[in-house]
């Protein structure tokens, strides 16, 4: 894949993420509220514990892009103006590719 594709990936998973954390704070808002009433918030956790997951993929997919723009441009440090979301995927990545 290129170099500018590769980019247009990380800009869009930059969006995803950041998409993705206003769900959660929402949802997590939604939740508290619920506590207090008598709806049942099983459902509501359930979706806030989902949307929490699917933030952890979408940080990992977000270091993979970035590891291989390095790779691609024989970086090793992060690229100008691009930070580094999650848990550290993007060090295992370089263990393996070292």
């Amino acid at each position: 894949m290129n170099r500018q594709m590769e980019l247009a990936h990380l800009r869009l998973a930059d969006r995803h993420i950041v998409d993705g954390e206003l769900r959660i704070s929402a949802q997590a808002a939604l939740v508290e509220r619920m506590r207090g009433g008598q709806l049942p918030i099983a459902p509501a956790e359930e979706l806030l514990v989902l949307l929490r997951g699917t933030l952890v993929e979408w940080q990992h997919h977000r270091e993979l892009i970035v590891a291989a723009l390095m790779v691609s441009s024989r970086q090793r440090s992060p690229i100008e103006g691009i930070g580094t979301h999650g848990s550290g995927c993007l060090l295992m990545f370089r263990a393996l590719v070292n």
